[in-house]
């Protein structure tokens, strides 16, 4: 369901920024946690693998939801992220 949006584009433009930022910021932590985890355990690295995994699938997934919503908000648009519920 594609909704009017009648509210501030600066505002909107910026809340989508913050929110990206902030998904950037955690698949970095994740990655960054990962390559903690394969250089700690040696022993057994499919944890380590599989944090890194998540953290580039938050790093893909953020930078398309803020393209997609940068898109929809220039043309007056709001999708609800109802894939990203599902996903969670």
């Amino acid at each position: 369901a594609v909704l009017q949006n009648k509210g501030s584009t600066a505002r909107d433009h910026l809340a989508n920024e913050r929110t990206y930022l902030a998904w950037m910021r955690t698949s970095l932590a994740l990655i960054g946690a990962s390559l903690g985890l394969l250089k700690w355990d040696a022993a057994e690295n499919s944890v380590g693998y599989i944090v890194a995994v998540l953290g580039v699938v938050c790093l893909i997934s953020s930078t398309e939801r803020y393209f997609s919503n940068m898109h929809r908000l220039e043309h007056g648009e709001f999708v609800p992220n109802v894939r990203g519920i599902l996903v969670a």
